[in-house]
Formats: structure tokens, C-alpha cells, sequence
């Protein structure tokens, strides 16, 4: 019964910082003809997928800059150098893991060959799905890379005036710039407010995972069972490389 009592109050508090804190996720669309997603919150990042009339989206956060977090779509990928990955360990040569503690995660795109822009790191130990591997033959990209399934943590970024927001979800038109440049100290704020979200759901999630299992309704998960992919360190903000 204590555990109960300590608990709850954990559940509740997790809860209304939800509530109070713009109902996150939720789905939005894609209200005009076209438009992108984004490596980062403002025009100047470099686009990654191109967005049709009615493409439904899965919204985790808005910023001042006029832009949204959005989880990766089917079809988004990004890079990883073939050096930190060893894709010997597993079985599944589709799942690598990550050798070099701190390897960056270079976000992808599906319109130009630009990967200088990474929002987190990989530990060592961390898993990862392998799409594909390139061989860039010059350039300061030269090496042997792997196309990856987008990281957990790692998002992609809408205008926000091309989706059908919900009144009193967007930001004030005052407070957005007209030009949608941010500066990194902005682009650094909106990073950090996304994974305050993604913390708050998981720790909702977690907790009542942990009172079912309590409660004989759902079984503990096997402690053998290796999760993929792991948990992930975050860089501040979407860096340029």
C-alpha cells in the first residue's frame, strides 16, 4: 500500500505537467499544398522530407520560432559513421552497435546529401537499426557511412503555419520572427523543451507500467530482453558539424 501512496502523487504531478504543457503529442496535418520538414526549427536548416496536403504528422513540441518537433516519418534516416559500429555482435546484421561512446548522429535527408546537423549522441552498447551503407568516395565526408532508422530523441521540424494547429497551441504571431532564423541560443531552448516532453511522457509511461505489473494485470518485462534502441544523450540544441 505505500508503494501505491508514493506512487500516485509521482502519476499526477507527470500528469499535469502534461495537461499544462500544450497536450503533447498530439496529430496534426499538413493543411497546405506543400511544404518540408526541417533538420532544425527555422528556415536556414536544410530540408529532410518533402510534405503533401493532408500528410498526417505526430507534433511533440512548438517554439517561438514558428516551428514544431515532429517525430520522423517512415522513410527518414540518419547517418552514422561505419567505424563507431559493429554489426558482428547480433545476429540480425541489421542491427548494429554503437563502439564509440559519444558517436554523433548526423540527421539525414531524402532531397539533398547534407548531413552536418546532429541533435544527439550514441553511448557505447546502444543499438541501432542499419538501412543501408554508402561509401562517399571524397569530400570532407569521405569514409564509409550507415544510413540508421532516426535515434530516439532525434526529431524533425515543421513550419508551423502549414499545419492545422488547434487555437491557443501555436505561438503568439508577435513572438515569432519574421524571417524564422534562430539563433542557437533559441535553437538550443526549443531542443530542450522537446525532450522535456519526451522525458515527462516516458516517466507517465514507466510509472504505470510499474503499477500494472504491481497490480498482477501485466507481466514484468523479461530483464534478458535488450531494448533497441537505447536510451540516448542529447547535444544542446541541432548542432551544425
Amino acid at each position: 500500500m505505500g508503494f501505491w501512496c508514493a506512487l500516485f502523487p509521482q502519476l499526477i504531478s507527470a500528469e499535469e505537467q502534461l495537461a499544462t504543457g500544450q497536450q503533447f503529442p498530439r496529430r496534426v496535418q499538413v493543411v497546405t499544398s506543400h511544404t518540408y520538414l526541417r533538420a532544425g526549427p527555422g528556415d536556414d536548416f536544410y530540408p529532410t522530407a518533402r510534405l503533401i496536403h493532408g500528410e498526417s504528422l505526430e507534433l511533440w513540441s512548438v517554439s517561438e520560432s514558428g516551428y514544431g518537433a515532429v517525430r520522423p516519418l517512415t522513410g527518414s534516416f540518419s547517418w552514422l559513421r561505419a567505424a563507431d559500429v559493429d554489426r558482428k555482435i547480433e545476429k540480425d546484421s541489421e542491427i548494429g552497435v554503437v563502439i564509440t561512446d559519444g558517436a554523433v548522429s548526423r540527421i539525414g535527408s531524402q532531397i539533398n546529401a547534407l548531413r552536418h546537423v546532429a541533435q544527439v549522441r550514441l553511448e557505447a552498447g546502444e543499438r541501432v537499426r542499419v538501412l543501408n551503407e554508402v561509401r562517399i568516395q571524397e569530400g570532407r565526408h569521405e569514409g564509409l557511412w550507415l544510413q540508421v532508422a532516426p535515434p530516439a530523441g532525434e526529431f524533425r521540424w515543421a513550419r508551423l503555419e502549414d499545419l492545422d494547429l488547434p487555437i491557443g497551441l501555436a505561438p503568439q504571431a508577435s513572438n515569432i520572427a519574421t524571417n524564422n532564423k534562430t539563433s542557437p541560443e533559441e535553437t538550443s531552448a526549443s531542443i530542450v523543451k522537446v525532450r522535456e516532453a519526451v522525458d515527462a511522457w516516458r516517466e507517465v509511461g514507466d510509472s504505470l507500467s510499474e503499477v500494472m505489473t504491481v497490480a498482477g494485470q501485466l507481466p514484468a518485462e523479461d530483464p534478458e530482453v535488450r531494448e533497441e534502441p537505447g536510451q540516448l544523450r542529447g547535444i544542446s540544441g541541432a548542432h551544425r558539424l
